[in-house]
């Protein structure tokens, strides 16, 4: 076991590293822990300690404790006279050269471990703890504890209910519901086998109550509240003990506070990009104030942090924060704002790749958006999702996306306005490289409509409407039409941009294809040849307009020297 490796290679230290278990609540460190002591306990001579480190008042007094006949019986020569004197003594003890284990259950202030880890001797500590991250000064061997393996998370759930198949779909999807989190598991597998006679203990009633619930206030989770403790055993408990940490009355908890619903409007479970997550905070928050809240919600083990500055939460950890949320309304929008300026930053730049990452969040923004009614910012993720979808030639995602932003730009803005008709052009576009091209064009003349009455004929939007019927044209062997419709686009942009634009260069270029089918190859070189050196320019040697530019010159007799 990797606690036992690391307790007995920090062993040859003078004084032992404190190796901790961390991780979210409810992932299982304190039995981790427990199964620890059962199996290993029997090696430490001295004794087991088992402490409760959340409250240092508490923790001192176990402390004293320790030295009673049932643990050090320090005191078979008389009692010493006050607490700190019991203290005192157990921690001269503890320093002993005795091999003695000694348990800080969830140890979530750094300097709680730092203050009562003995300092000297052979006593070893071992932590478990929500914190994903220590301080400087602070050295802990850590083991970041994560959630099971779907195959463990069946096999939980099946732990007293022999009779289901480990290839049950429902088991499956009840795993993927919970997120693989243990605590979740077992609360489950105990009220499947407890059920096991009633039609709510079979698993495809079970996944279908879950769904009807908010899955954190199914009474399978809730735990159970007995005279022996004040804490409820339930997954939304283990929640609530981080969260209670918080001191809003503190700018920074505070602050870490609405970071938490914030994070919690991304797809959960999903890697989220931290310079995205940073970007939902409220503008007055400073940049190191927000980056303390972030670190201050991954000590409480309420986010996770990740490499590649990336931060994850679970999501059951999410449904939480969202329905503990006191401004959620305003958390969302902040977060599809976000994501709104980042997916357009990386669209703009042409490149598939680094959308990738963002994907699922904003794809779980746009709905979330459509469902409470902010037609606007679903509009807008809609479109972001359908360019990055057409972008790698998946036209039914594409066209599905733009629809939806259609459907979405016409409710928040009526049917003539000009999203409506980028939304239209979108489609079009879609529709010319699917080869229906009737449709394309039905598309493009609509939106061509639609900007010339609400820009006039001079707007560059109107230039971009009359570049896709130009190219429309070509297309469908019209050359005369196609170059009507390219050169007043290259009118419009030239006297809007300047000669040196990406715009210009793509009229320019779309030009040189007419050139070319038209059989003037000087002049398609012409206008091949300055479309390729504005973009390399302007946009990069190696952009993919670039390079188209490079290859129309390149079939057209010409010599690309960029």
């Amino acid at each position: 076991m990797a606690l036992a490796r690391s307790l007995k290679e920090n062993s040859t230290a003078a004084v032992g590293r404190p190796v901790a278990a961390t991780g979210w609540g409810g992932i299982g460190k304190t039995e981790l822990a427990t199964e620890f002591v059962h199996r290993y306990g029997r090696f430490f001579r001295g004794g087991v300690f088992w402490l409760s480190a959340e409250d240092e008042d508490t923790l001192r007094s176990q402390v004293a404790e320790c030295g009673a006949q049932w643990c050090l019986d320090l005191w078979r020569h008389g009692e010493p006279q006050s607490q700190q004197e019991n203290i005192n003594a157990v921690w001269e003890a503890w320093q002993e050269p005795v091999p003695r284990l000694i348990v800080l259950d969830n140890c979530e202030n750094a300097d709680v471990l730092h203050r009562w880890r003995p300092s000297n001797g052979e006593a070893r500590v071992l932590v478990t703890s929500r914190r994903n991250t220590w301080p400087p000064g602070v050295e802990v061997t850590q083991h970041t504890l994560g959630t099971l393996a779907r195959a463990q998370s069946i096999a939980l759930l099946r732990r007293g209910r022999p009779d289901l198949s480990a290839n049950d779909a429902n088991l499956d999807a009840i795993a993927d519901a919970l997120g693989d989190l243990p605590i979740a598991l077992r609360l489950t597998a105990d009220y499947l086998e407890d059920c096991h006679p009633l039609k709510a203990g079979q698993p495809e009633q079970y996944l279908a109550d879950l769904r009807a619930y908010s899955v954190l206030d199914h009474p399978a989770l809730q735990g159970e509240q007995t005279p022996e403790t004040v804490q409820e055993k339930g997954v939304a408990q283990s929640f609530w003990l981080s969260l209670s940490r918080l001191d809003t009355d503190r700018d920074t908890d505070a602050l870490a506070r609405e970071m938490l619903t914030r994070a919690a409007c991304f797809a959960p479970g999903e890697s989220i990009p931290g310079g995205v997550l940073r970007a939902t905070a409220p503008n007055d928050a400073g940049e190191k104030t927000v980056h303390d809240a972030l670190n201050r919600l991954a000590a409480l083990g309420l986010l996770e942090r990740q490499a590649e500055d990336a931060w994850q939460m679970h999501r059951l950890v999410a449904r939480f924060a969202w329905r503990t949320a006191t401004e959620g309304e305003t958390a969302q929008a902040a977060g599809e704002d976000a994501l709104k300026r980042k997916a357009y930053e990386i669209n703009q730049g042409g490149l598939p790749a680094p959308f990738v990452p963002l994907q699922p969040h904003v794809d779980h923004a746009a709905v979330e958006a459509e469902k409470r009614g902010a037609p606007a910012n679903a509009g807008w993720l809609f479109t972001e999702l359908g360019y990055h979808a057409h972008m790698v030639a998946a036209h039914g995602a594409a066209r599905a996306h733009y629809q939806r932003a259609l459907d979405n730009a016409q409710q928040a803005y009526g049917p003539e306005h000009s999203h409506v008709a980028a939304c239209l052009n979108n489609l079009g576009s879609v529709a010319q490289d699917e080869g229906d091209l009737p449709a394309a064009r039905d598309y493009f003349e609509r939106a061509l409509a639609i900007d010339e009455n609400t820009h006039g004929p001079d707007h560059p939007m109107v230039a971009t409407r009359l570049n896709n019927l130009g190219s429309l044209a070509y297309y469908e062997g019209g050359l005369l039409a196609a170059r009507r419709y390219l050169e007043r686009a290259l009118a419009i942009d030239e006297n809007t941009h300047g000669p040196d634009d990406p715009h210009v260069a793509r009229d320019r270029n779309n030009l040189g294809c007419v050139a070319w089918a038209e059989g003037d190859l000087p002049a398609a070189r012409q206008y091949f040849e300055r479309a390729l050196r504005v973009w390399a320019e302007k946009l990069s040697p190696d952009h993919p307009d670039t390079n188209t530019a490079r290859d129309n010159l390149r079939a057209a007799g010409g010599t690309p020297d960029v």
